[in-house]
């Protein structure tokens, strides 16, 4: 008895199947986006950092809506601070870790600076 096995693909594309199967397999793994650089308790944000790019984590608050975006408190063990996104505002409760650029607004009021530290938001991942 003689078995013969009929191919639809040159033998070219044969032997690629391998390749694009590992390929398949590796771009479908969810990964957690690594922002590279360490996590800085919220805590520890200071005006010394002012104009840097910041990687924080921590859990969402209050939430309030913008025209383009929005605003939420990210709140941890240490501190909190509001961040301004151009995304929609993610869910009370949530777990993030966010990159971004560290602001700060002034809010004078009777030559006294009631200004408070932000975080311009980059990129978020839920944690």
């Amino acid at each position: 008895m003689t078995v013969t096995t009929v191919s639809f693909l040159p033998r070219f594309n044969r032997a690629l199947i391998p390749l694009l199967s590992g390929l398949v397999l590796l771009t479908g793994c969810e990964t957690p986006l690594d922002f590279g650089g360490d996590v800085t308790p919220l805590g520890t944000l200071s005006q010394e950092q002012l104009g840097n790019e910041v990687t924080v984590e921590g859990v969402v608050g209050d939430r309030a809506p913008l025209l383009d975006g929005g605003a939420y408190l990210l709140q941890d063990e240490s501190g909190e601070i509001w961040v301004i996104s151009e995304e929609e505002v993610p869910e009370a409760g949530q777990s993030l870790r966010v990159q971004g650029t560290l602001e700060q607004r002034e809010i004078v009021i009777n030559q006294q600076d009631y200004g408070e530290l932000y975080l311009q938001e980059q990129q978020r991942t839920p944690q």
